[in-house]
C-alpha cells in the first residue's frame, strides 16, 4: 500500500533532519580542520623562533625576553616565545604574559590618533604648530617656533632638541622620583636653546616632538591622550595587554635591568623595579612614548596599523612618507612615527624603543604581511645587543617562519 499523506510529510521530515544533521557535521568537520590549520600554523612559527631567540641569548647575555609575532592572512594567527628570567634577583621565568616599557614605539599610538583626527578634519598636519601652541606665554621662547607644522613634529624635522637628556630634567627626576608633568611640561627644558637645524631643513631625532603632538591632540579634543588612545585604538581592536605607564606602580611587568651609575638618569640599582615599584615615574615619557606591552600584543598592534587596520588610504600614505633618517641606519627613512629600512626580504617597518630597563623593536615585512615584536628586559648596549642586533634576529626569524610556510 502506498504511504498515506501523514507518512509522506514524516518521511520528508525525516530526510530533511538527515540532511540537516549532515550539513552540519561537514560544517563541524570544515571548522575544526580550519582550527587545527591555525593551531599549527602558531606551532610551527613558535617552533621555529625558539632555537633562534635561544641563540640570541646565548650569544647575548641579557636576562631575558620574548619575541611576539603575527603570521600572514587576516592577523588572527599569532603567538609569542620567550626566552630567560623576567626576574634575576628571584629567578622567575620570563613569559609571554610579561609586559616591558614600549619606549619609542609608543609613539605610533599618538601618530595613529593624531592621523586619524587628520582625516576627520580635526588637525591639519602642514598647519604652523602656533594653531595650537602659540597663546602659550613660552611658546615664542621654543627653537624655530614660528616655522615648524604638526608633519615637521611627527617626523622629527622641526629642528627641535632633545628634552630627556637635559641636565636640568635629569636632576627634577633624581631629586623628585614621584615627579608626575603635566601635559607639555617637558618643553619647558628646551625653551631659548639653540635648534639642531633651521624647521623642515635637516632630520634630528627628538622625544619633545611627540611631547607637542600630544598636547596638540589634547588642545584640539578636550580630552587626554591616553583616553582617546584607548577608546580609538586599544579597546576597539582589544588589545588589552597594552597599558599606559602613568605612575609608579604598574602589574604584570618584568623587572627592567641597565648598568647601575651608568645610566640616563644616574640609577644605582641594576634594577629599575625595586619593592614593585619603577625607581622614578615613567609618566614623564609622556607623548615620547607612555606604554607598557607584551611583545604579542605589539605584533598584534604593528599589524593592525601597517595592514590598513587603523586609518583611512590617505592617512596611511601621509605615514608612510618618509625623508632620510641615516642616523637610524644605512638607507633608513623616517615618516610620521615609523621607521622605514631595507632587508633581504623587501622593505620593513615599524618602530624601535628605548626606555632605562628595556628595548624594544616591532617590524613590519611589507612584502609578506608579516609582523614581530622583540622586547628585552635590559638597556645595556653591547656589540651582541643593540638595536641593529636586534632587527638582524628579527629579519632571521622573518625569513625562517617564510621559508617554513612554504
Amino acid at each position: 500500500m502506498p504511504p498515506q499523506p501523514r507518512q509522506v510529510l514524516m518521511l520528508r521530515f525525516i530526510a530533511a533532519c538527515v540532511v540537516g544533521l549532515v550539513a552540519m557535521s561537514g560544517r563541524a568537520v570544515a571548522q575544526e580542520a580550519v582550527v587545527a590549520a591555525h593551531d599549527a600554523a602558531i606551532r610551527s612559527a613558535t617552533d621555529t623562533i625558539r632555537p633562534l631567540l635561544a641563540a640570541f641569548h646565548e650569544r647575548a647575555g641579557f636576562p631575558g625576553a620574548t619575541i611576539g609575532f603575527v603570521l600572514p592572512g587576516d592577523g588572527s594567527e599569532h603567538g609569542s616565545v620567550s626566552v630567560g628570567l623576567a626576574f634575576k634577583e628571584t629567578g622567575e621565568r620570563m613569559t609571554a604574559e610579561h609586559r616591558m616599557m614600549a619606549g619609542s614605539t609608543g609613539k605610533t599610538f599618538y601618530a595613529a590618533v593624531a592621523l586619524q583626527l587628520a582625516g576627520e578634519g580635526v588637525l591639519d598636519l602642514d598647519a604652523k604648530i602656533s594653531t595650537w601652541l602659540g597663546d602659550e606665554p613660552w611658546f615664542d621662547r621654543l627653537p624655530n617656533a614660528d616655522d615648524i607644522t604638526l608633519r615637521m613634529l611627527m617626523n622629527h624635522t622641526s629642528g627641535w632638541p632633545e628634552y630627556v637628556g637635559q641636565p636640568a630634567l635629569i636632576q627634577a627626576i633624581v631629586d623628585d622620583p614621584d615627579k608626575h608633568f603635566a601635559t607639555g611640561e617637558q618643553l619647558s627644558y628646551i625653551v631659548d636653546l639653540e635648534p639642531v637645524h633651521p624647521a623642515g631643513e635637516g632630520w634630528s631625532y627628538s622625544d619633545t616632538n611627540y611631547i607637542a603632538v600630544s598636547m596638540i591632540i589634547e588642545k584640539a579634543t578636550g580630552d587626554a591622550c591616553p583616553n582617546l588612545i584607548f577608546n580609538r585604538l586599544l579597546r576597539p581592536h582589544e588589545l588589552w595587554d597594552i597599558t599606559p605607564s602613568t605612575s609608579r606602580d604598574m602589574v604584570g611587568m618584568a623587572g627592567g635591568y641597565d648598568t647601575p651609575g651608568d645610566n640616563l638618569f644616574r640609577l644605582e640599582k641594576e634594577n629599575v623595579i625595586q619593592n614593585g615599584r619603577f625607581v622614578f615615574n615613567p609618566q614623564m615619557e609622556g607623548g615620547g612614548g607612555g606604554f607598557a606591552s607584551t611583545p604579542e600584543a605589539l605584533a598584534r598592534w604593528a599589524y593592525l596599523l601597517y595592514s590598513g587596520g587603523v586609518l583611512q588610504e590617505a592617512t596611511q600614505k601621509a605615514m608612510r612618507t618618509t625623508v632620510e633618517a641615516r642616523r637610524l641606519g644605512p638607507n633608513a627613512r623616517y615618516g610620521l612615527a615609523l621607521i622605514e629600512r631595507p632587508s633581504d626580504l623587501g622593505t620593513v617597518i615599524g618602530h624601535s624603543g628605548f626606555f632605562p630597563g628595556y628595548l624594544t623593536d616591532m617590524s613590519h615585512y611589507v612584502d609578506h604581511d608579516l609582523s614581530l615584536a622583540f622586547q628585552v628586559n635590559t638597556s645595556a648596549i653591547s656589540r651582541e645587543l643593540n638595536p641593529r642586533a636586534i632587527q638582524r634576529l628579527l629579519d632571521e626569524c622573518a625569513k625562517a617562519i617564510l621559508e617554513e610556510g612554504e
